[in-house]
């Protein structure tokens, strides 16, 4: 680990010793190896080791989590794992433990209201205008259901689609 690195263990978290505090998102900024949240005093078989976590994310803007641990009887850092993607991926801390862990969201099956508000403060630009668009397309959509109901696939339910799209691009700020 380079002298400007710093790790830091749930004990840490649970003390005040570390930049983050029990419930809180870490920032979007840990997006690979070099720029990692280093988690200090991590399991390794019978020893101790440090452990980067980071939020990878491709070129068409999926995410997965990395976990890569240093091997504590070489120093040198091991493969790094990565988790499954998602569509938006964020770190926190759990508010029990101390502990780093990690949600995502699915634009398919999430709750994108629910999702915004608790991890508001851990979502870059682009996530906040991606997770406003699925609560403003949604709410349009069940007004335009509520006020006349739409049988899927009918030239009423693709015509309030396409609106609700739309007005949805515009209001979250990706049109």
């Amino acid at each position: 680990m380079n002298s400007n690195e710093t790790a830091y263990s749930a004990n840490d978290i649970l003390e005040n010793n570390a930049p983050y505090k029990l419930g809180e998102c870490l920032a979007p900024t840990h997006v690979d190896a070099e720029s990692a949240y280093q988690i200090a005093d991590y399991p390794y078989g019978r020893l101790r080791t440090t452990m980067k976590i980071w939020i990878h994310t491709n070129k068409k803007g999926a995410q997965r989590i990395m976990r890569q641990t240093q091997n504590p009887k070489t120093g040198r850092w091991n493969k790094p794992k990565a988790s499954t993607y998602s569509e938006i991926k964020v770190l926190h801390v759990d508010t029990e433990n101390g502990h780093i862990e990690s949600a995502g969201f699915s634009l398919a099956y999430g709750d994108a209201a629910k999702f915004l508000a608790k991890y508001e403060t851990a979502l870059n630009e682009d996530q906040r205008k991606t997770l406003t668009f699925k609560v403003e397309y949604t709410r349009l959509m069940d007004e335009a259901k509520a006020a006349t109901p739409l049988a899927y696939g009918s030239a009423e339910y693709v015509s309030a689609h396409t609106a609700s799209f739309k007005q949805a691009l515009q209001i979250s700020g990706r049109l």
